[in-house]
């Protein structure tokens, strides 16, 4: 089935193990996660698909039963034979057992958690633009939460990411004079570089940040954090009241 981008976000930020219980009870309590058929032929020809494959014949939860990993192994690669002609965006899959793990993999996907080994261990965080600078600079401008999130994704999950976009903001800034450095800004900026995991700007990001809401903010700054953070699947930290209103991307403040 193919699913919202709400859905997508929320779920990728913070996975659960057996997928197709939490879509099951999402729909039992009158969530829209699953898109309509109107709905998938609009995003089919615009902004892509995000494409949930659900276990429907799982019965077993043990992990390491052979039959089971069987049976998921023919199923995902039933999986894209039966969806040819759609333009997937992303696909979230479960894999049961490494020999699956591996067969995914091959097929250029990467995995996002290993439930057996990193359960309840925080992700890595995407962290807007104004939320470094009051890192650096303004501490007492965070709030509790945020500051809470911080501290679990440093101490117990991957850290701390930016787009790399963010990197020219702060620059900008500078110029601008709107922060004050005591080292020359390329020392500044490599000192950024060496505190977060700097990601590049994706033609996917590209394409989703033209796919966002009206509502949300036009910056183009803006748009390509707000898009990077849904297609690496990633909560993002702003302090930002629009970004926030328009519910197009989980936020964390």
């Amino acid at each position: 089935m193919f699913v919202s981008d709400q859905f997508f976000a929320e779920f990728c930020a913070s996975p659960q193990p057996y997928v197709t219980r939490v879509i099951y009870e999402r729909m039992l309590t009158g969530s829209e996660a699953i898109l309509t058929d109107n709905e998938v032929c609009r995003a089919n020809s615009t902004i892509w698909l995000n494409a949930l494959a659900l276990h429907h014949g799982l019965r077993n939860e043990d992990l390491s039963h052979p039959r089971t990993e069987q049976v998921l192994m023919v199923s995902g690669a039933a999986f894209f034979f039966l969806h040819a002609g759609y333009r997937i965006n992303t696909l979230i899959t479960e894999c049961y057992g490494m020999q699956q793990v591996r067969y995914i993999e091959g097929g250029g996907f990467r995995l996002v958690r290993d439930f057996q080994r990193r359960m309840g261990r925080a992700e890595v965080i995407l962290v807007d633009t104004h939320v470094v600078v009051w890192l650096a600079f303004e501490h007492d401008r965070l709030s509790k939460k945020s500051r809470a999130a911080i501290d679990d994704a440093r101490q117990n999950g991957d850290g701390l990411a930016i787009c790399d976009i963010t990197l020219l903001e702060l620059a900008a800034l500078s110029r601008k004079g709107r922060i004050r450095l005591e080292i020359s800004l390329e020392s500044f900026l490599d000192e950024v570089e060496a505190r977060f995991v700097v990601l590049p700007i994706s033609g996917r990001a590209c394409a989703r940040a033209l796919g966002l809401p009206a509502v949300y903010p036009k910056d183009p700054a803006d748009r390509i954090i707000g898009a990077t953070a849904l297609v690496e699947g990633m909560p993002l930290l702003t302090a930002d009241r629009e970004i926030r209103r328009a519910q197009a991307v989980r936020t964390i403040w």
